[in-house]
């Protein structure tokens, strides 16, 4: 098989494999097309034996660069239509193909390297692609799995579950996550998820519910942060007065401000808007009903018109529509070093809490059922 030119010398990274790499006058060519007779772990694991044959086995940046190389057909849309922060990173780019074209039994490859201790020079790669590329989407009508918890977008947290005693949950083990039906829309489509594996159909959809500081009106959202201020009695002293501090939800991790030489420090509080998971009905249909959803607690806010999917990173994110009958969107958080109390709140108000809420973003991706 032909072979393009051998890549020319670069300055070595300190990323670079510590491991002396196997010599090699050429980079080769591997394919792969997303077709569903296509293995991606072994496209994966190629692409891996690659970046060593060249020094480059722990060149994040490097490794992601050479596989972009390597799509056409479907996968290539795929790849073109990625943010850069998961294009320019291999493991960030590995985890997001994983996702989009999981391993099917059966389907396998050729070894693309047979390489015994004393090798020196390896054969050829020969081309991973078993047959011509998908000729258009394999979803089908009402895609069924599992919804994955990620943090920083790669390390997986767990997969969200239920529990009849205490709702929607995390699990780590992947049997007892909830199933999913995923309807097949438009990407800008607002969707509502059907949870399969659920036993009472009366709230048979994954919505999410207002969480309202006590005193409040359960039907309001509170308005954005405006952002924490401090006070001090004079110049060069720890502050003694905060305002805009968040008011904490009972799911949330609060830290309050402190004064270090033990003075009497004054907190003034704001509501904090947070939502948690919940089963529902379906969300109503007219305007004015603002896609609310009916849960078995009475008076609740809730809705399970909440969520957009993208079909290339097979991310769900969600949005919430207010009474001005705008969208906000909302994200998954969880206290920070747990996998504890996966609550909601408005993505722009986590940038307003002045690091009094210790939580961490998580992203949610639908794991497709084989």
């Amino acid at each position: 098989m032909d072979t393009p030119a051998a890549a020319p010398d670069r300055p070595r990274s300190s990323l670079e494999s510590d491991i002396a790499p196997y010599a090699a006058s050429s980079i080769p060519w591997i394919i792969f097309g997303g077709s569903q007779n296509e293995s991606s772990t072994a496209f994966v694991q190629s692409i891996h034996r690659v970046g060593f044959q060249q020094g480059r086995g722990r060149d994040d940046g490097w490794i992601a660069e050479y596989a972009a190389t390597c799509f056409e057909g479907d996968a290539l849309i795929w790849y073109t239509e990625l943010d850069d922060e998961i294009q320019e990173s291999w493991k960030k780019l590995r985890a997001s193909l994983l996702r989009k074209y999981p391993h099917v039994a059966g389907v396998g490859a050729p070894p693309l390297f047979s390489i015994p201790q004393h090798a020196i020079n390896p054969p050829a790669l020969r081309p991973i692609g078993l047959g011509a590329p998908s000729a258009g989407p394999s979803h089908p009508q009402g895609l069924i799995g599992r919804i994955e918890i990620l943090a920083d977008y790669t390390v997986l947290r767990g997969y969200i579950s239920f529990d009849p005693t205490s709702g929607i949950d995390i699990t780590t083990d992947k049997g007892k996550a909830l199933v999913i039906s995923l309807p097949q829309t438009n990407s800008k489509d607002v969707l509502q998820l059907d949870m399969l594996s659920v036993p009472n159909r009366a709230f048979p959809y994954l919505g999410l519910a207002l969480l309202s500081p006590q005193g409040n009106d359960p039907n309001v959202v509170p308005n954005a942060l405006p952002g924490v201020s401090s006070s001090q009695p004079y110049y060069g002293s720890p502050p003694t007065s905060y305002s805009g501090i968040p008011e904490p939800s009972s799911s949330c991790k609060y830290a309050a401000p402190s004064n270090p030489n033990g003075a009497t420090v004054t907190v003034a509080k704001v509501p904090f808007a947070t939502w948690r998971f919940c089963a529902s009905s379906k969300s109503k249909t007219p305007a004015l009903s603002r896609r609310r959803s009916l849960v078995e607690a009475a008076g609740t806010r809730a809705a399970a018109a909440v969520w957009k999917y993208n079909r290339n990173t097979e991310e769900l994110t969600m949005y919430w529509l207010l009474d001005d009958d705008t969208e906000c969107e909302v994200g998954g958080y969880m206290h920070k070093d747990t996998s504890d109390q996966l609550h909601v709140h408005r993505i722009s108000d986590m940038d307003m809490t002045g690091g009094y809420i210790l939580e961490e973003r998580v992203r949610f991706v639908f794991g497709r059922s084989q």
